[in-house]
C-alpha cells in the first residue's frame, strides 16, 4: 500500500523531470550548435564560404544544410581541425579550448 502511495506520489516529478531533462539536452545542443557556428564565422568563413570556396569546400551552404546530407564533408573539417591544419598558420586560430568545443560539437553531431 506505502509502494503505490509513493508510486502515485513520485511519478508526476519523474515525469516532470524527464522533460526537464530533455529540455535542457536541446537547450544545450542548441547552444553548442551556436558555439559551433560562431566559431565556423569567425575562423573558417573568410576563405570557406559560399563566395570564396578555397579548398572547393563552402562551409557557409553547409552550414545551412542537415548535418548528415554530407557527412563525408564534415569529417574533413573534423579531420583538418583535428590536426590543428585549419585554420592555417598565420591566419586567427582559435585557443585550445575553442577547437575542442568545435570538435566535441561535430563529433556529436556526425
Amino acid at each position: 500500500m506505502i509502494w503505490r502511495r509513493l508510486h502515485l506520489c513520485l511519478m508526476p516529478w519523474l515525469a516532470w523531470a524527464a522533460g526537464a531533462a530533455g529540455a535542457a539536452g536541446a537547450a544545450g545542443a542548441a547552444g553548442a550548435q551556436e558555439i559551433l557556428k560562431d566559431g565556423l564565422d569567425r575562423y573558417c568563413l573568410d576563405c570557406h564560404d559560399s563566395e570564396s570556396r578555397k579548398g572547393d569546400l563552402d562551409l557557409e551552404s553547409m552550414l545551412a544544410a542537415d548535418l548528415g546530407q554530407q557527412i563525408d564533408r564534415w569529417e574533413r573539417v573534423v579531420s583538418k581541425l583535428q590536426s590543428r591544419q585549419m585554420p592555417p598558420l598565420g591566419k586567427d586560430r582559435p585557443d585550445e579550448a575553442g577547437y575542442r568545443s568545435m570538435l566535441q560539437t561535430l563529433t556529436r553531431q556526425l
